[in-house]
């Protein structure tokens, strides 16, 4: 086998350095039927490349993908037992930009970053409603509401939602 490799690969070098020797002598048609040549004789030793991959991103709207969470199944005790505590939870939010601020106006106030916005729809409500967990908001105030805001560093402040003890309603 090996024997075969080795004669195989000692007439494709031959042919490729007849092939380049003799391009400046042979007209432009000669050339292209050489260069085919060469690619056969390539598909022939390596094969086809593989064209078989995996689509990654796929936003077709058919293919299912799996999900990570039942949607009905989730509670915010969830996070604190995966995280091993509400600040440890509240901190990681924190740290990787979803939540920048939280303030007190007239009506309690949380400012969101960028991350917070990259989330989906149904992870954004599991966020807002993870901070009612942890700080009771809904409970303490009188009419159970705050406001979520995302700071645009150019237009200002925009209202993206408020949350009731019914739960987040986007704007």
């Amino acid at each position: 086998m090996r024997i075969n490799t080795l004669f195989i690969l000692m007439f494709f070098c031959t042919t490729i350095a007849f092939t380049h020797s003799s391009f400046a002598n042979e007209s432009d048609s000669d050339q292209r039927s050489i260069a085919r040549n060469i690619k056969s004789v390539e598909k022939f030793l390596f094969g086809m490349p593989n064209v078989d991959f995996e689509r990654r991103y796929l936003r077709d709207g058919t293919t299912p993908h799996n999900n990570q969470w039942d949607m009905t199944n989730w509670h915010p005790e969830l996070w604190v037992q995966a995280e091993g505590g509400v600040t440890e939870v509240i901190n990681k939010f924190y740290d990787s930009g979803v939540i920048i601020e939280q303030y007190e106006d007239e009506v309690p106030v949380l400012e969101v970053g960028e991350t917070f916005m990259r989330l989906s729809p149904l992870d954004q409500r599991r966020v807002i409603e993870f901070v009612d967990y942890a700080f009771k908001i809904t409970e303490k105030q009188p009419h159970g509401v705050f406001y979520v805001v995302f700071d645009h560093k150019t237009k200002g402040q925009e209202l993206v939602g408020i949350h009731t003890i019914n739960g987040l309603q986007f704007q």
